[in-house]
């Protein structure tokens, strides 16, 4: 027979949507309200939230998120992509064509181990900027509806949405921080993301100049 979990004052259980695992989450008395629009009551009569509204609590830490994803890809135990990049010479594209078969081969690993260093860069900015917005997103939203109660409650009236949004964002360091982090990350990605298909392009390019070269030896033999 299962005991009966019973949560303290202002305690929420926040429950994994990929697997069973659930914890219990201290929460400020001024969030409760908002949560419970959030969550949903079960049977032993507690606050369960999905993972992705933890991003609303005010003791929710971006940071520790991120740490715990690093510590998550660690454990995949998988070998680490390792570039020596010291000696970084330039790479002149229009000697490629009159390199030889073996040059073609050594320019095909080069650009290829970079597509796929960039590749790894690429998918650790894309996990930071989702933990960033969806922290953006549910911070906003929370103050929204706080902002929105406390003018009712004072005038009676329906407040206007877009002026609390800007009033929510004025009040709020942390949401104005992290939509600066948000647009910084982006920068990152999309210049990141322009170095990667640079070098997609090249490798394609190799690729196809050794497809030719193997095609016309063997027409000649």
């Amino acid at each position: 027979m299962n005991s009966k979990l019973v949560l303290g004052i202002n305690q929420v259980l926040v429950k994994s949507e990929t697997d069973n695992y659930s914890w219990i989450y201290d929460v400020d008395p001024e969030e409760f309200d908002y949560l419970k629009n959030k969550g949903k009551i079960d049977d032993d009569g507690n606050l369960v939230l999905s993972l992705p509204f933890a991003a609303s609590l005010k003791k929710f830490s971006v940071n520790k998120v991120i740490e715990s994803v690093d510590v998550f890809v660690k454990e995949l135990n998988v070998p680490e992509l390792i570039i020596e990049i010291e000696d970084r010479v330039p790479i002149d594209l229009d000697e490629i064509t009159n390199s030889t078969n073996d040059q073609l081969g050594e320019y095909l690993v080069k650009f290829g181990a970079y597509k796929a260093y960039l590749e790894t860069h690429l998918a650790v900015l894309d996990s930071k900027k989702s933990v960033l917005e969806a922290s953006y997103e549910a911070g906003l939203d929370k103050l929204l509806h706080i902002l929105d109660q406390k003018y009712r409650n004072e005038t009676g009236k329906k407040p206007v949405k877009e002026s609390l949004r800007g009033e929510a964002i004025a009040l709020s360091p942390q949401l104005r921080q992290l939509k600066s982090d948000i647009i910084e990350i982006e920068a990152k990605r999309v210049r990141t993301s322009g170095i990667r298909e640079s070098f997609k392009s090249c490798y394609d390019m190799t690729s196809r100049l050794i497809s030719l070269r193997t095609s016309n030896r063997g027409d000649q033999v």
